[in-house]
């Protein structure tokens, strides 16, 4: 039992550091899109802040 919640545990530190690379890769993006498209900028800042409320709803369950 030990080891599954320590297999549990690392997996979820695991997806929680892909998260976080996919959230900066996203948030890099929007910088670019910013500079090409203000609505669009708009529209990807709101989705950054959407995926951020879920990471920290994931963190914190």
């Amino acid at each position: 039992l030990k080891l599954e919640c320590e297999k549990l545990a690392s997996e979820k530190t695991e997806m929680q550091r892909h998260y976080v690379m996919y959230y900066e890769m996203s948030y890099g993006l929007n910088i670019e899109m910013h500079k090409q498209d203000p609505v669009s900028y708009l529209w990807k800042k709101a989705w950054c802040s959407i995926c951020k409320l879920h990471y920290f709803r994931l963190i914190h369950k």
